[in-house]
Formats: C-alpha cells, sequence, structure tokens
C-alpha cells in the first residue's frame, strides 16, 4: 500500500468516526486496522452505521437524511429551508427564519439552487464586505473578505442574476461574542492537537467540537472546508446538501 493510498483510506476512517458521534446508535470504531483489510466506500460506511434508519428506503441519501436529523435534533419542521421561489435552499451559515449565531470569521456559504450574486452587508453600516458571482455548478463557497467581527450581525444578501438591483432573500446571522468565541478557541485548540494526522483530520475534529457544544452549523461548515478533498468526500458533501434540500 502506498503513502498516497494509505492517506486516503486514514481519512474515510476518521470521517466515519465523526458520523458514528452524531449517531446515538453507531457501533464503537477504531482508527487502526489491519493493514491488509480494504476499507469500503463513504457510501458503504453511511449504509452500515445506520441499518436500522426509520426510513424503508436504503439508498445512501436516505441515510444522510437521518445522519442530518442527529446533527439538528431540534429541528421540528420537516420542510426543507427553501425560499418562496422554492428551487433556492438556504443551508449555512445561517437558514430563513430568525439570525443564527456562529463562530467562523471566514464562513463557507452553503445552498442549492442558481444564485447570480451573493453579498455579504454589515446590517449597522450598511457597507457591503464581500460579493462574488458563483458558476452554476457552486454549491458552496467560503467568505474571502476580511474577518467578520464578533458580536455583529451580517446579512447574506442573495441576487437571482449578477445585475439584479434587488435581492431576492437576506437572511441574517451573527458572530457569536468575543467572550463565548474566547471560551471555543480554548477548547478548539485542544481538538486541534488531538485531531488525526491526516488530510482533513483537523475539520473533522473540529465538527466533532461543535456538535457537541451545540453549534451544527459551525460543524457543517467544517465538513467544506478540506481544501484538497478526496472524491467520495466530496460526493458525500452534494448529498448532504441533496439530503438537506429535498
Amino acid at each position: 500500500m502506498n503513502k498516497s493510498t494509505h492517506s486516503s483510506s486514514a481519512f474515510l476512517l476518521s470521517l466515519t468516526l465523526l458520523v458514528g458521534t452524531f449517531s446515538n446508535t453507531a457501533q464503537a470504531l477504531t482508527l487502526q486496522r489491519p493493514e491488509n483489510v480494504t476499507t469500503p466506500s463513504f457510501s458503504e460506511m453511511v449504509r452500515n452505521l445506520f441499518p436500522d434508519d426509520e426510513s424503508d428506503d436504503p439508498s445512501t441519501t436516505s441515510r444522510f437524511r437521518g445522519l442530518l436529523r442527529r446533527i439538528f435534533p431540534d429541528d421540528e419542521s420537516e420542510d426543507p429551508p427553501t425560499t418562496s421561489r422554492g428551487d433556492l435552499c438556504l443551508l449555512a451559515p445561517t437558514r430563513l427564519g430568525p439570525a443564527t449565531a456562529i463562530w467562523h470569521q471566514r464562513p463557507v456559504f452553503i445552498w442549492q439552487g442558481n444564485i447570480g450574486r451573493l453579498e455579504i452587508q454589515d446590517t449597522v453600516t450598511d457597507e457591503v464586505l464581500w460579493r462574488y458571482q458563483p458558476t452554476t455548478e457552486e454549491t458552496y463557497v467560503r467568505y474571502g473578505g476580511e474577518p467578520l467581527q464578533s458580536g455583529r450581525t451580517y446579512q447574506w444578501q442573495i441576487y437571482i442574476t449578477a445585475e439584479s438591483e434587488s435581492a431576492i432573500v437576506f437572511p441574517s446571522f451573527r458572530l457569536l461574542s468575543a467572550a463565548n468565541r474566547t471560551l471555543l478557541n480554548n477548547g478548539l485548540s485542544i481538538a486541534d492537537q488531538d485531531a488525526p494526522a491526516v488530510n482533513g483530520g483537523r475539520e473533522l475534529a473540529r465538527a466533532q467540537y461543535f456538535v457537541d457544544r451545540q453549534l451544527p452549523l459551525d460543524a457543517l461548515q467544517e465538513i467544506f472546508l478540506e481544501d484538497e478533498p478526496e472524491a467520495e468526500f466530496i460526493e458525500a458533501r452534494q448529498e448532504l446538501i441533496d439530503s438537506m434540500c429535498q
């Protein structure tokens, strides 16, 4: 087994460990395994982790729905977070409704549907801090402006075309207070030290940390922060989006 294959297998196994944290019924996993054992695909591992899902649908997408119900246990509504247009679904760093609080100063914006332009606006100064024109294939992008400030509220303004003058929706989100962010920073430092030494290990450890502290939108963002993910992880990301928006 060459170094690249070993790294890929270790990464997928680390992701499985995180999925096990989301499920109360998932079996205990270990990072150590015999070298001659073939690592199953990400989709196969999800199906194995949730054999008793409430749905009779055996598809991987159905399994992800069960996983997401564990990430967002207080979601009372079964409806997806779509806009009134029906074909645009907003997932993170905020969802339609009251402003959500997040830790990330450079959040990842995750959606499904066509967006002509998105802008991030400071609700106090009305200054547009960053704007971006996604391609029709893109479903997530990381904020590329100056770091957002603790305690401030921002709007995610979405335009149907790049030339539109009025946003069709503009959900709000705010950053946690400086005091709360400092507390979380201390814990994240420990999580980073304990993270598996593989590609994506740090992001997975942080995602688990945020889930444990009831910050699911921050956990979801961490899953999209790995810069060079394996092919199956990219596929898993899209399945997560599809599951949440159906």
